[in-house]
């Protein structure tokens, strides 16, 4: 192991189908071209579905004991994964591995939380959090956090969007508030990248994609709807629902309710959504919450307008007329009024469709990776002696 080399311990709960996780994936698959890092991959439960994008990674399975309260918690596994990586930096993902890392914190190593979304865990108190089992638990957690890690170590946050900055400068005790940086996520433009302009007619079927795990968050219900007024209204279309999750059985029903068998198809989970992106005309976003969207960037280069409601996380993304629309109500009929716009006016469409091509540029992996090397280097000159 050479000495001189930065090395890294990413910690996340698994490799499951998540915005997240393919995050980390896509991240260190650009970060194992640096010669100067050295990382290792720590899950706590043995679920990967990314086996090809993750096979020349170093991966160590740290089995997870669910947190005793008042008693003594250990994982001789994670132990044992430091003592022999000696990391200079744990980077986690999503809660339950940014917990873990509390078990052994040590001042000398740096720690970076990376808040995916909201992490509802560290909402501050109310007074009607004492009537809730649930939140007097991760109150606790919270309190465990601060006091066996956050003040013993210099720990970063970094946020994927304004609204998840904001929320976690509100969270966390006033001592981390400049701990916390704004980075948004990267992706791998040229895997997305559409060459050529777009054009869009009313002579053909306008083909509409959305793609995202079937949650309530993601509400594709909304899209149902929208389905069901283009229907009505005699406008042609195809829409293709590209994901997998618990609500899709539902979604599946309510497509059959609805008599949208020959209109909205679901198609599961894809390895080439990139080709489902080439060969659409219009992305539709309706989840009501949204941390940030690798979707989007994703849509914007494939030379796709977006229409998205606004999820919070997505309106640093979403410039209104420029790269696509932000809707601010449930409504299906604003939505409508969007396509309509696009299918009856070429030029708007050409222009919007080209914004968005250049705009997501910027996010391309390869910047994305030089910001937080150089995250990573201001962090570790501020480590505590």
């Amino acid at each position: 192991m050479q000495t001189d080399k930065i090395r890294i311990l990413f910690l996340i709960p698994d490799f499951r189908r998540g915005g997240a996780e393919r995050y980390l994936t896509d991240f260190c698959n650009e970060l194992i071209k640096n010669n100067d890092i050295e990382f290792q991959i720590g899950v706590l439960f043995d679920l990967n579905q990314f086996n090809e994008e993750t096979s020349r990674f170093n991966i160590t399975y740290i089995p997870y004991k669910t947190f005793r309260l008042f008693k003594q918690n250990s994982n001789f596994h994670f132990q044992s994964l430091l003592k022999s990586f000696k990391p200079h930096i744990i980077h986690t993902h999503l809660y339950l591995a940014e917990f873990l890392s509390a078990y052994y914190s040590d001042p000398s190593i740096s720690y970076v939380c990376h808040c995916h979304d909201n992490m509802e865990q560290f909402k501050n108190f109310s007074f009607f959090d004492l009537f809730s089992k649930k939140r007097i638990y991760e109150l606790y957690e919270k309190h465990f956090l601060i006091s066996r890690k956050y003040k013993k170590t210099n720990t970063f946050f970094i946020a994927n969007s304004r609204h998840t900055l904001q929320y976690f400068k509100q969270a966390l005790p006033s001592f981390l508030e400049n701990n916390t940086k704004l980075i948004y996520y990267g992706f791998h433009f040229n895997k997305f990248k559409q060459i050529s302009p777009r054009t869009i007619s009313n002579s053909r079927p306008i083909k509409i994609i959305n793609v995202g795990s079937f949650q309530a968050k993601k509400n594709q219900i909304l899209l149902l709807e929208i389905a069901k007024k283009l229907s009505f209204l005699n406008i042609s279309f195809e829409m293709n629902l590209i994901g997998d999750g618990e609500l899709l059985g539902f979604i599946k029903s309510k497509i059959k309710t609805y008599k949208l068998e020959d209109k909205v198809f679901c198609h599961g989970i894809r390895n080439d959504v990139e080709q489902w992106y080439k060969n659409s005309d219009i992305y539709i976003h309706p989840a009501y919450y949204e941390p940030f969207g690798l979707v989007f960037l994703e849509a914007m280069a494939s030379r796709l307008p977006i229409i998205s409601l606004n999820g919070k996380g997505n309106a640093d993304l979403i410039q209104e007329g420029k790269n696509g629309y932000l809707i601010q109500e449930q409504k299906p009929e604003l939505f409508i009024e969007k396509i309509k716009l696009l299918i009856d006016n070429p030029d708007i469409y050409s222009i919007i469709s080209n914004n968005g091509y250049v705009f997501s540029k910027d996010f391309d992996m390869s910047n994305h990776l030089e910001n937080i090397l150089g995250f990573y280097k201001e962090i570790i000159s501020r480590k505590r002696i």
